[in-house]
């Protein structure tokens, strides 16, 4: 049976997580959403970020590479100018580190 496909739509996907978080860091710094600080503080993170893919540790992988894009946007100009913070990002961030809180 033949499908006469139109299009993909493809929402939040993880196309290319690497190449991904590594471009945040570069994306926030050179259009001016960050200082060099940090800059380099979140590289550091989208290095962990990407080791921790490499390892198959994806869980702990999420927490660490949302770090890398909520890092631009936290001390970036789109919070600083608008007050836009990415709500569901957050509460997904607070809720992951709840179900694998070690006790």
């Amino acid at each position: 049976m033949p499908i006469n496909l139109k299009g993909v739509g493809l929402g939040d996907g993880w196309v290319d997580p690497i190449a991904q978080y590594k471009s945040f860091p570069v994306y926030g710094y050179e259009n001016g959403l960050i200082g060099l600080e940090a800059y380099a503080a979140l590289n550091k993170t989208a290095d962990a970020c990407v080791a921790l893919i490499a390892a198959k540790k994806y869980n702990i992988a999420w927490v660490e590479c949302q770090t890398v894009m909520m890092g631009v946007a936290f001390d970036g100009a789109l919070v600083n100018q608008t007050g836009i913070v990415n709500v569901r990002v957050l509460l997904a961030m607070q809720r992951h580190a709840t179900q694998h809180r070690r006790v």
